[in-house]
Formats: structure tokens, C-alpha cells, sequence
């Protein structure tokens, strides 16, 4: 609460998730507390309309929406047009796999912009024996043979020295060297601050720019 008071803020913004701490925060100064929206976008949307900025926001999210729709055209007429793309997080104890899809209205994350509105192959995963009950699940490395994708965007937290031996280990195991995209060194590291941690309009344009330079060498 100190650090908040040291801001001097003319306005507040928050959500539902710190309503016990309401009184405290509005002692401080003018407060907006919104509802908890998982969807990214709606969130922005609606932050915006609290600042007067609902046409900005609109045409903010019309553009990343075309962005991410022009992506998908110049890479169906591209070499790469009818490769599958496999995004999984990598961390010290796991691997999690991005659902291909999601069709619900209260979701909205980076592979679902990719899958969803670019139109991006993902590999089968229901083939390969992983359900997903959530976004993300836990798979083993075993299972990730079977979805071979031609391409792999791995998200990690930090720098690649900071997941040092989780990716040295990963790096070593057999099963992950025979797979087609490291074969063919297309396997990219990205960052998780930005493809998942990232949570709006900004993130996500650079996530567009960062498949369309892996891709399409743009």
C-alpha cells in the first residue's frame, strides 16, 4: 500500500480479485475496480471505456485481429503453408502443451490467436493420446514423438541461461533429438513474459511479428 500511495495516482485501476483490499486501496485515491475478465481482450476494451478511449481500443483490436489474419494468409502462400506448429512451455520439472483451439468466448491467449484467427496448423494432438481438459496440460516428453510437428515454438521463462539444464537435459534426450523440427533446426525459443504472461494487444502483435520472422524470414 506504501508503493501505491508513493504513485500519486489520479486513478486507480484494478479488478475483483483485490475486492477485500477496496477500502484500503480507495483511502489512497480514486478506484475502478473491474470485473475479472479471461478474456484479454474484453479487459482492454473495458479499461479503455473507463478512460474515454472505447473507439481507440476498438480499432486497436480490429488491427490485431487483421494483422493476425494477414499473417495466416501469407504463410498458406508460403513453404510453410501446410506445416503443423506445436507450442509447449518448458520448464524445470514439465512440459505443457497449448490447446490447438479455443472456441470459448471468455478465452483469448496467444496459440488461439495463431490457431484460431491465422489459421495455423496444429499437430493431432487427440491422435497422439493428450486430452485437454484445460488450455494447458502437462504432457510427457514420450508423447511428443507421436505429434512429430514440423515446427516447434517453445516458450520459456527468463533467458535461455536461466533454464540452462532443463533445456541442456532436453537437449541430450534421444526422443527429442529424432524429432523432425529439431532435425531440421526449426525450433524457436520464445519468451513466456510475452506468449502467455504477455495478456493484450502489445504481446500479442509481437508474438504475430515473431512467427512471421520464423516462418517467413520477415
Amino acid at each position: 500500500m506504501e508503493a501505491l500511495l508513493d504513485t500519486e495516482s489520479d486513478l486507480i485501476l484494478s479488478n475483483e480479485v483485490l475486492v477485500d483490499e477496496y477500502d484500503a486501496i480507495s483511502a489512497i485515491g480514486p478506484v475502478y475496480m473491474s470485473s475479472y475478465f479471461s478474456n484479454s481482450l474484453e479487459w482492454f476494451k473495458d479499461t479503455a471505456k473507463v478512460l474515454g478511449k472505447e473507439k481507440e481500443a476498438d480499432e486497436i483490436v480490429d488491427q490485431l485481429y487483421q494483422k493476425a489474419k494477414d499473417l495466416g494468409t501469407k504463410v498458406a502462400a508460403s513453404d510453410a503453408a501446410d506445416d503443423t506448429i506445436l507450442i509447449f512451455r518448458l520448464t524445470d520439472k514439465q512440459i505443457q502443451v497449448f490447446a490447438p483451439s479455443d472456441k470459448s468466448p471468455d478465452a483469448f491467449y496467444s496459440p488461439n490467436l495463431l490457431y484460431d484467427i491465422a489459421g495455423l496448423h496444429a499437430p493431432d494432438l487427440a491422435k497422439a493420446g493428450i486430452v485437454m481438459n484445460e488450455v494447458i496440460e502437462n504432457v510427457s516428453l514420450e508423447l511428443l514423438p507421436e505429434l512429430n510437428p514440423d515446427r516447434i515454438f517453445m516458450i520459456i521463462s527468463g533467458s535461455e541461461a536461466d533454464n540452462e539444464q532443463a533445456l541442456t537435459k532436453l537437449r541430450d534426450n534421444a526422443v527429442w533429438k529424432g524429432m523432425k523440427a529439431v532435425k531440421n533446426d526449426q525450433v524457436y525459443l520464445v519468451d513466456n513474459t510475452v506468449w502467455v504472461a504477455g495478456f493484450g494487444p502489445i504481446a500479442y502483435g509481437q508474438v504475430l511479428d515473431e512467427v512471421e520472422k520464423a516462418l517467413l524470414g520477415n
